[in-house]
């Protein structure tokens, strides 16, 4: 399904093709082009006997750097589909590309990923390091959640507490 889809695996699974030293991947991301959203949420429900937990669209006004169309999310809806032991996360880009909400990500690490016949690591000497860049204007964003700290968004605190190390990217 991949293939025929033009879809990829990234997030926390795509990583840990590229870094060993953690096993809890609890959900995997597969981002799929705008028109392939539907087909496999239909897939993963029908063959591979997932029950569709949730499904969002995504309204990026509002969202960090909106006015800014090389720093839009890119994604425009997710659906959650699970099954006892295992969650997907269906993610949709704004376009025909599914790695357009990666090149946005918050941090170096979750632009990997990993296609039907291959696998891409963007940052590869860091990634090796367990190191990854963040993006201030992201992390300082306040449509970001956070804990209470300056530095922290959804994740950040996941990927350190698997021994991963962040440094800031200035813009």
């Amino acid at each position: 399904v991949l293939r025929s889809t033009e879809a990829v695996l990234g997030g926390s699974a795509a990583l840990k093709l590229f870094c060993n030293g953690f096993d809890d991947v609890g959900d995997y991301d597969i981002f799929v082009p705008s028109w392939a959203h539907d087909e496999v949420v239909w897939y993963l429900s029908a063959e591979e006997h997932y029950a569709i937990d949730d499904t969002s669209v995504v309204d990026n006004r509002g969202r960090p750097m909106y006015s800014d169309p090389n720093y839009l999310t890119g994604i425009s809806r997710v659906t959650t589909l699970r099954r006892p032991s295992t969650a997907v996360d269906i993610i949709a880009s704004t376009d025909d590309c599914a790695t357009t909400p990666l090149r946005t990500s918050w941090t170096t690490l979750l632009m990997n990923f990993v296609t039907a016949d291959g696998a891409c690591c963007a940052y590869p000497s860091l990634t090796a390091q367990h190191r990854g860049l963040f993006h201030m204007g992201r992390i300082l964003d306040p449509s970001y959640p956070h804990d209470g700290t300056p530095t922290d968004v959804a994740g950040m605190n996941k990927y350190i507490k698997r021994g991963f190390s962040f440094g800031g990217h200035p813009t």
